[in-house]
């Protein structure tokens, strides 16, 4: 798996690209990506990031996946010039413009079975969390 970033001016164009010889199955989530900010880094997380221990979350989402092929690739343009800040928990999201320079870090989560509408009971978000490997791309800067 390979995920490979680009900047145009404000815009971040990501190239996910299933690099091996078996299907992968990514998130298949309208909410994602999860923009992160911290310090002076912005994760694009398409993938779950893990909870806060010291929260309490009542129904957390278990996103299901679909599957890239070998080969298979997928593209996304996402604006930076202002992005939604949260993550996988969060409901109230806020957007930000966002101060240059920022290091933009890219992630997309993915593994080797499909996490299936029919099957999401049976997946807790430690299980999702094991199930996922992350993909990363080079970090680039936002000047």
């Amino acid at each position: 798996m390979q995920v490979a970033t680009t900047l145009s001016g404000a815009s971040l164009h990501v190239r996910i690209e299933n690099d091996s010889d078996a299907t992968v199955h990514i998130f298949d989530s309208a909410r994602m990506p999860y923009f992160i900010l911290d310090a002076a880094d912005l994760l694009v997380l398409f993938g779950v990031n893990a909870p806060d221990p010291e929260v309490d979350y009542f129904m957390i989402e278990i996103p299901t996946t679909r599957p890239l092929e070998p080969g298979a690739v997928v593209e996304h343009d996402l604006a930076l010039d202002a992005v939604t800040l949260g993550d996988h928990y969060e409901t109230d999201r806020e957007t930000t413009p966002l101060e240059p320079p920022v290091t933009v870090r890219c992630e997309v989560g993915w593994g080797t079975t499909p996490i299936v509408e029919s099957e999401r009971h049976l997946y807790s978000i430690e299980s999702v969390l094991a199930w996922q490997q992350l993909a990363k791309a080079d970090p680039i800067t936002l000047d």
